[in-house]
């Protein structure tokens, strides 16, 4: 009797914990950004993205507040927006001043996206790289430490159309 009274109150406990930790987490939809989503779909969501360029792309930079009913934990997240032929080809976060590791949070349960970690180098305190492809989109994840502190950087692209973005860019070069 004793034991099922204690696994009650442990669980009573652990639910209001996780209650609790799902209350303070970000509210974003982030799942909205990925590649091939229009302009259209973001004025949908209340975002501009712009418009196009004499080379056929553009790019918009955006704070994650407003991707977002409550931000709480994803504040210092920058998100560049590449657009070609008004379509999304590439999605660039960039996370300071975060203790905890939101973008690679982010990849794995927004995106569904499985990173393996290596272990020995958290341990060690090294920087990390990951990269990773799902449904024909690339995934490029950094966690960048050194004696100022960390920076995540996660950018997603399509595969069909990486060629094509480093044409744009180059281009972009070339005219400047």
């Amino acid at each position: 009797y004793i034991k099922m009274i204690k696994k009650i109150y442990i669980f009573i406990v652990l639910f209001f914990i996780g209650l609790s930790t799902q209350a303070n987490a970000y509210d974003c939809f982030f799942d909205k950004i990925k590649p091939g989503t229009t302009t259209k779909d973001f004025q949908k969501l209340g975002i501009s993205a712009g418009g196009e360029d004499e080379l056929g792309g553009f790019h918009g930079v955006f704070r994650s507040d407003q991707f977002c009913k409550n931000s709480e934990g994803v504040e210092n997240i920058i998100i560049q927006l590449f657009f070609f032929k008004n379509k999304l080809a590439k999605i660039s976060y960039e996370s300071y001043l975060n203790d905890q590791l939101v973008l690679f949070d982010i990849v794995e349960n927004t995106y569904k996206v499985k990173l393996e970690k290596n272990k020995a180098q958290s341990k060690k305190n090294e920087s990390e790289i990951y990269t990773s492809t799902k449904d024909n989109n690339f995934f490029f994840y950094a966690l960048i430490k050194n004696e100022n502190g960390k920076i995540e950087y996660l950018e997603i692209m399509t595969n069909k159309e990486r060629e094509k973005i480093d044409e744009y860019f180059l281009k972009m070069e070339e005219t400047q």
